[in-house]
């Protein structure tokens, strides 16, 4: 009987732990911080840092526990890391992504700031492993306690972070230029040479080109390797490209050689070194030069590849929850499925529409500007 009733309370013991450990997370603005053992700082976060790109909807709290992130914003293969910072050097952190258990105890790998080699094995880890994010919806799941040298505490509470990836959908503009929209329509744009169009008109993007007259082209060699499907024959091109943003950034492209690729890439008259990634104003983007021959861009919903041919660019283009869009220009009204009785059944309107009246490479007077 004796040991009968042992057994029960061991198992009721355990019962306990294991109940506190898998406490669920408070309501938003729980007071936390009594002396009765439960609700410590032991249990929270004082900050929360992701690399690659993931921002969080609203101000981090250290008692605020179902956030919101945004992702749309992040570079293919769409991995991030999450960096929690324990408000008690003697507590860790567990990361769990998508129901699936990254960074654990049991796992030996559990994340702690402390200088404690006991609170957990390998510590300290400052950083989950990589999580790799879905289309759909995406969930990130810290779970913070005191690790009691292994044994979990019944302070333990959760910090739910939730976004959506939403499906992009993209295009491009090669060649003579030769349109692919957003929808995969397929037309082709003759434009006066010397003329500066509209490409992409919305809110954070004003997006130019000046249209040039070229004879003739060579392919261009990019990192030893001769490129195919190039444009030779005479036709109007895109030759420089002006990019304006919402918080005031300029971002210019003049293409160059087929053997030397951009003449000239500045953000805000500053010229990019290979390597160089710049970073945007009101976290909108960046710009970034690959290398001779390639640069990319992302201005809000917008993520651009620009590759110098001979003398012009061509492009290929994604944009994040095209549904969303309230674009025009050449190729920005593409999110709509709409066709015109016009030449270009696909734009509205005539292409002289699409002249920037000013005649500068980063203006937005034209017959359907959506910049401001």
């Amino acid at each position: 009987m004796r040991s009968v009733l042992l057994a029960l309370l061991l198992a009721a013991a355990v019962a306990y732990v294991s109940a506190a450990a898998e406490q669920s997370t408070p309501a938003d603005g729980t007071t936390i911080g009594n002396q009765q053992g439960n609700a410590e700082p032991m249990c929270l976060l004082d900050a929360l840092e992701f690399t690659g790109g993931l921002t969080l909807v609203g101000t981090f709290k250290a008692n605020t526990f179902n956030y919101q992130c945004s992702c749309n914003n992040l570079k293919s293969p769409f991995t991030v890391t999450v960096k929690p910072h324990l408000m008690d050097p003697g507590s860790t952190a567990e990361v769990f992504f998508n129901g699936a258990a990254m960074n654990t105890r049991d796992k030996n790998n559990a994340i702690s700031n402390g200088g404690d080699d006991g609170v957990a094995p390998n510590s300290p880890l400052h950083e989950s492993s990589a999580l790799n994010f879905v289309i759909g919806q995406n969930t990130i799941d810290i779970g913070v306690g005191c690790n009691g040298k292994g044994q979990p505490q019944t302070c333990y509470y959760h910090y739910i972070i939730s976004c959506e990836r939403t499906p992009e959908q993209g295009g491009s503009v090669v060649g003579d230029p030769q349109f692919v929209g957003l929808r995969g329509q397929n037309y082709q744009v003759h434009g006066v040479s010397g003329e500066i169009y509209n490409i992409v008109s919305d809110k954070d993007l004003q997006y130019n080109s000046r249209f040039v007259f070229l004879e003739h082209g060579d392919c261009p060699v990019v990192e030893g390797r001769k490129q195919k499907g190039c444009w030779s024959h005479p036709g109007s091109y895109l030759g420089e490209l002006g990019l304006k943003t919402r918080a005031g950034d300029r971002i210019f492209l003049s293409a160059g050689s087929a053997a030397n690729g951009f003449a000239r890439i500045e953000l805000n008259g500053k010229s990019l070194q290979i390597g160089d990634t710049l970073l945007l104003g009101d976290d909108l983007g960046s710009l970034s030069l690959n290398n001779t021959h390639v640069a990319t861009v992302q201005v809000g919903a917008w993520s651009f590849v620009f590759e110098n041919s001979d003398q012009f660019f061509n492009q290929r283009v994604r944009v994040v929850n095209p549904a969303k869009l309230r674009s025009h220009g050449l190729l920005g009204q593409t999110w709509q499925d709409k066709t015109y009785p016009n030449p270009i059944k696909f734009i509205q309107g005539q292409v002289d529409d699409y002249v920037i009246r000013e005649g500068d490479i980063f203006g937005d007077s034209f017959v359907f500007n959506t910049f401001n």
